[in-house]
């Protein structure tokens, strides 16, 4: 059997501006946050399928979604871990070493 799926994260990257939330109508401490999809096989081996940025309240987490080039220059360091971006290249450069370990041993 063969596992596959897509899953969402949310990774909180801190807070960073007071407004008013259209939603609870009092000023808020608002959230910067990233959210992506990845699509996984046997859930180790993923990639990134869609990453956005949103704005949201710490209270009731609705906001709004921020363009991804104007974020990324202030931010630091994205915190998806390496298996989530990188997984089925990982995969795919253990089965090419596999095949040529095979190769070699085969002459």
């Amino acid at each position: 059997m063969i596992a596959w799926g897509t899953r969402m994260h949310v990774v909180n990257l801190g807070h960073t501006e007071i407004h008013v939330c259209s939603n609870c109508r009092q000023e808020r401490r608002f959230d910067l946050v990233l959210v992506y999809k990845r699509w996984f096989l046997y859930w180790l081996f993923s990639f990134i399928t869609c990453r956005k940025y949103r704005m949201v309240c710490e209270v009731c987490r609705r906001g709004w979604e921020l363009r991804r080039e104007k974020v990324e220059p202030y931010v630091s360091e994205v915190h998806i871990p390496f298996m989530h971006r990188y997984g089925l290249a990982s995969l795919a450069v253990a089965l090419a070493a596999l095949y040529a370990m095979s190769s070699l041993a085969g002459r």
